[in-house]
């Protein structure tokens, strides 16, 4: 998510953002648990083409995530997580993108609750 809000688009111009978002969380033990969660990324503003004028697509990408969380202890938990995106053409317009629109990023976070 960071990913729209920390850069600006292109001429520091920023459309706005839509996220459509679900997920499924699955509990398969006590310690255990599992998240699946889907992104739907798009822009709320008509925009058009600069070079072209064309109207361009409202969707900006797609993005998956994974995630995982172990209690060690009553204090201590461990959590990972992986995320994969598509970005569409629009978005590599407007972060004028030369990149195949693949973003793939992971976290690792150990929490200590006392």
């Amino acid at each position: 998510m960071d990913f729209f809000y920390v850069s600006t688009y292109v001429s520091g111009f920023t459309p706005g953002l839509q996220n459509l978002y679900t997920s499924v969380n699955f509990h398969p033990t006590e310690r255990l648990d599992l998240g699946l969660g889907y992104h739907y990324f798009a822009i709320p503003a008509n925009l058009k083409d600069p070079v072209d004028l064309t109207e361009m697509d409202h969707t900006l990408g797609h993005e998956l995530e994974l995630s995982a969380a172990y209690k060690l202890s009553s204090e201590l938990t461990l959590s990972a997580g992986f995320s994969y995106m598509v970005g569409s053409k629009t978005m590599d317009k407007l972060k004028r993108s030369t990149a195949d629109s693949q973003l793939t990023w992971a976290w690792i976070d150990l929490r200590f609750n006392n």
